[in-house]
């Protein structure tokens, strides 16, 4: 069995969440090959951009939190179902990894990335999101990006 793990360093509990769920796997199945992605700096600048204006509010403008929240939203209302920044870098590694299981720890990257991958790998695919942010309060939508 295959095992992609996607995240993001926005924050840190991302890259975090996904390192635990890797050596968890490797405890509970041995076996199974998982990779981590840090797919939004790794598929196109404009999501790296993204996630260092995120860590830069972070630390040093917390306030702008509620002006990036509805911008993300709105990117997700403009392009529904696929990915358009770093799409051919998903594609490739999909491709080259053919994942048995897809799990997102940043809520960002369920958002046309899991619609993309089963179209790329095929229905078949599970994909899970195993992320905190996503429990329906203020910042992402409840009913986007269910798989």
């Amino acid at each position: 069995m295959r095992v992609l793990i996607y995240t993001s360093s926005s924050g840190t509990a991302h890259d975090a969440a996904a390192e635990a769920i890797a050596e968890w796997l490797k405890i509970l199945a041995p076996t199974v090959e998982v990779k981590i992605d840090s797919v939004l700096e790794n598929a196109s600048w404009v999501a790296r951009a993204g996630t260092d204006l995120y860590n830069w509010i972070q630390r040093r403008a917390p306030w702008l939190h509620q002006i990036y929240w509805r911008l993300l939203e709105f990117e997700d209302h403009a392009k529904p179902g696929t990915v358009i920044y770093g799409h051919r870098y998903l594609v490739r590694t999909l491709r080259s990894q053919g994942p048995d299981l897809l799990i997102s720890t940043h809520p960002h990257i369920n958002r046309g990335h899991f619609d993309l991958a089963k179209r790329v790998v095929g229905t078949q695919l599970r994909c899970v999101t195993c992320c905190t942010e996503l429990d329906g309060g203020f910042g992402f939508h409840p009913q986007l990006g269910k798989p």
